[in-house]
């Protein structure tokens, strides 16, 4: 770029000054009424661990065959978030916290997942009301 194209494209900017604040408070205020008008969303999160039972324990699975732990725990962990997302688990926990929510829209504020590298499996809800609060355990 030669400096004399610089100076042109200077002289432009100069010229439309009064476009970059427009946009600047455009956007602002679409972010503002935006925020207003959301209503506000609030989430619980729970972590759920897996631990192995010693081997000698468990009869389970034939001694030639035998997965490895990390095998394991991952089959529990994938089987603990399919259990979660059940739609019979689902209702008989709104029924055991009397909530109003009907079973599909509480399906899904539900939300389970397991980051990467992590011995974790995460448990969110999503809610409209912050004091609303779910007593663990669950008694069914």
């Amino acid at each position: 770029m030669s400096v004399q194209e610089f100076v042109e494209y200077m002289r432009i900017v100069f010229k439309r000054w009064w476009l970059f604040p427009i946009l600047c408070g455009a956007t602002l205020g679409a972010i503002f009424i935006s925020f207003r008008a959301a209503p506000p969303r609030y989430e619980a999160n729970c972590p759920f661990s897996s631990e192995l039972s010693p081997s000698s324990d468990v009869t389970l699975y034939p001694g030639y065959d035998r997965p490895t732990q990390n095998q394991q725990i991952a089959a529990t962990q994938a089987a603990f978030m399919e259990i979660l997302k059940n739609p019979t688990v689902i209702q008989r926990t709104a029924k055991a916290v009397k909530s109003s929510v009907p079973n599909d829209e509480l399906s899904q504020r539900i939300k389970v997942e397991k980051p990467l590298k992590s011995e974790f499996v995460w448990v969110s809800v999503l809610g409209n009301n912050p004091k609303r609060r779910l007593t663990w355990p669950v008694r069914w």
